[in-house]
């Protein structure tokens, strides 16, 4: 259930279960699989025979399942949307793909779950559109050449790239519709933020850039002894597969990019690099079990312990607004991948992330 399965197996397995995808080319041949039910990026492929960094779950795909792993959006509390587990009118929801531009793709559905808290309804569309994004390490010189086919150390046709590269942007809307709600014998709407949330094959360390000192809560569980290296504006954590626990870094941390190093099987390194927008001013609504009037948690990360299949997520939450009709919420992230001789990939996140492994 880690993910090892090329574009051809997948493809193959969508087609055998009557799943709608869209393939997106990359700028340097690379593919973004897309799949309908549960609107979410499954695989991000280098190359027609490469494995996807991301953890994949065949079994997850039954008619009520979330957890099929890839990267896709919820939305929080936590608490008060998941309080009796994930809502299937959320994940794996009734998303539709819809027109989009040349080389996009677009999915949107209509989504209404109870709010636990106020014993109300939250209704609004989420709508996500794909794009493959440009390598940000060809502009400038100083990484032409690992990461160009035209740089000076890639002229030779046997070296034509020592890094393989594929990205995408994506953008999700979230459109508040709720046109009522009483509480207390007054107008009342819940909060709602959106939660993007990227699974990935454990094994690897996560590298999280802050401002200052970064010293994450743990919202739940224990983080195993030697996982979890704080210092002055990074923050490292292993993803062991062993040891469930979640940890949260507060928005004031947060400096917008967060990534995740593993060795993969042949001896190269994936590097995986996200970059989102970060408020301080905004209110972000997600709180651990014990500490409800807790404000501020932007960027959190999960190691399931093999409790439901042995992943970890990336995770980051946008600013929350009012759940009520004419609110709205534009997220915009990008996501890097690149695959490489560790010296390199070593390099490129220096060049990213401001930091490679300690």
């Amino acid at each position: 259930m880690s993910g090892g399965r090329n574009l051809t197996q997948l493809r193959d397995l969508f087609h055998g279960r009557e799943l709608a995808y869209r393939l997106l080319t990359g700028e340097s041949g690379g593919s973004i699989l897309l799949l309908e039910r549960g609107g979410r990026v499954i695989s991000l492929l280098t190359g027609d025979e490469a494995e996807s960094p991301l953890w994949f779950n065949a079994a997850g795909l039954g008619e009520a399942g979330w957890n099929c792993g890839g990267d896709r959006t919820w939305v929080s509390p936590e608490i008060d949307y998941m309080s009796a587990g994930v809502p299937a009118a959320l994940d794996p929801g009734t998303y539709r793909f819809i027109d989009s531009p040349p080389n996009a793709a677009a999915v949107e559905q209509s989504v209404r779950l109870p709010y636990r808290q106020q014993g109300q309804e939250a209704s609004f569309v989420l709508r996500k559109t794909y794009r493959p994004a440009s390598d940000p390490t060809l502009a400038g010189t100083a990484l032409r050449g690992i990461t160009d086919p035209t740089g000076a150390a890639s002229a030779s046709a046997g070296d034509r790239r020592r890094v393989s590269f594929v990205g995408y942007e994506c953008e999700t809307t979230l459109i508040a519709s709720n046109d009522e709600g009483r509480h207390a014998g007054k107008t009342s709407f819940p909060r709602i933020n959106l939660w993007s949330i990227m699974q990935v094959k454990t094994g690897g360390v996560v590298v999280m850039p802050s401002l200052g000192r970064s010293e994450p809560m743990t919202m739940f569980g224990e983080p195993p002894a030697g996982s979890v290296r704080s210092g002055r504006e990074r923050c490292e954590v292993r993803f062991g597969g062993g040891s469930m626990f979640k940890l949260s870094f507060h928005v004031r941390q947060c400096g917008g990019r967060i990534g995740y190093i593993r060795r993969e099987d042949i001896g190269l390194d994936s590097l995986i690099v996200r970059s989102f927008g970060v408020d301080p001013s905004g209110h972000y609504p997600d709180y651990p079990p014990d500490r409800r009037d807790y404000t501020g948690s932007c960027v959190q990360l999960y190691d399931d312990g093999g409790r439901l299949g042995g992943f970890g997520e990336l995770e980051y939450h946008t600013p929350s607004v009012v759940c009520r009709s004419g609110e709205t919420i534009t997220d915009r992230s990008t996501v890097w991948h690149y695959t490489g001789e560790p010296s390199d990939i070593a390099r490129i996140s220096e060049a990213l992330l401001g930091q490679s492994i300690i």
